[in-house]
């Protein structure tokens, strides 16, 4: 199997992060072999599996290795420095299996904390 891609998401002020999608790869040397691939405790439904971690939902097609990373934005924002998250993801031939990483890298920014105008505090001198 080959190494899964990284997926890197960045985190400027506010942002709204859109799912990112792909395909992983993988061969067997003997041939007639039909590969399937899945997510480690992943929740199988149908022919997707799918697994939710900290920053987002992992969701692949266990007969074409398609995937999509659906992230969670407010997990992503509140975010103030760099983080990773993994899912462990496999192929089997029936027999023999391989797993990797997908690692999913998070760009965080102590975003700048923004004070709204406070109201002014007035007096009258009234004349007595």
């Amino acid at each position: 199997m080959l190494p899964p891609p990284s997926v890197t998401l960045i985190q400027p002020i506010d942002d709204t992060f859109t799912a990112q999608t792909g395909t992983l790869a993988a061969t067997d040397r003997d041939s007639g072999q039909t590969l399937s691939y899945g997510i480690t405790g992943g929740t199988i439904n149908g022919t997707n599996v799918t697994k939710t971690g900290t920053y987002g939902t992992l969701s692949l097609d266990t007969s074409t290795g398609a995937y999509t990373f659906t992230p969670i934005d407010g997990a992503i924002e509140a975010l103030t420095s760099n983080a990773t998250e993994g899912f462990p993801v496999t192929v089997s031939d029936g027999t023999a299996n391989d797993s990797k990483t997908l690692a999913i890298n998070l760009t965080g920014v102590n975003d700048t904390p923004t004070l709204n105008t406070p109201t002014a505090i007035s007096y009258t001198d009234t004349a007595n």
